[in-house]
């Protein structure tokens, strides 16, 4: 993963349905240090982005913000088409499919959302990375529901289940 963007042609846009996103005080743009979350528990549901990593601690310098980009992400959306987050060019990346980077399931984090009340997230969002050798691009929308729309969805599925086992 190198960058995640947005341009005129494919807006970063990440919105909060119905809610605005959590900012801890103490928090901001990029992830936390590992020294403030101890002190402060909370701050781990801070809103924030990063590429490959959770808490950012000592490799926080390898993630550059554009200019432009907004410091902290309050209010209900992230919508841009001029800036974003990269990691510097010349910074080391471990590899996602290795158990020693991260999890090690091919998983990259590149941000954490967190909402003041739990509403759901949806968004698109241009990313540039590298596959097989080769710097490729592509847009990805995502949506992210609420735990109620969870909830419904898995009451759904059971009356669905109900009512296909009651035919036959």
């Amino acid at each position: 993963m190198i960058s995640v963007a947005g341009t005129p042609n494919a807006p970063l846009n990440i919105e909060v349905i119905g809610g605005t996103f959590y900012n801890n005080p103490l928090g901001g743009d990029q992830a936390p240090h590992d020294h403030l979350l101890a002190a402060f528990p909370s701050l781990a549901y801070d809103t924030f982005v990063t590429i490959g990593v959770k808490v950012a601690g000592a490799v926080k310098d390898t993630l550059t913000i554009t200019p432009g980009f907004p410091i902290g992400i309050t209010g209900s959306s992230l919508n841009t088409t001029t800036s974003g987050w990269a990691v510097l060019s010349n910074s080391p990346q471990g590899d996602p499919f290795d158990p020693d980077y991260v999890a090690g399931n091919g998983q990259i984090l590149i941000g954490q959302f967190s909402t003041l009340d739990g509403s759901a997230i949806q968004g698109t969002i241009r990313v540039r990375y590298i596959s097989n050798g080769r710097q490729e691009v592509s847009i990805v929308g995502f949506g992210i529901p609420s735990p109620g729309a969870f909830a419904l969805m898995g009451v759904a599925a059971l009356i669905g289940t109900r009512r296909r086992r009651g035919r036959t």
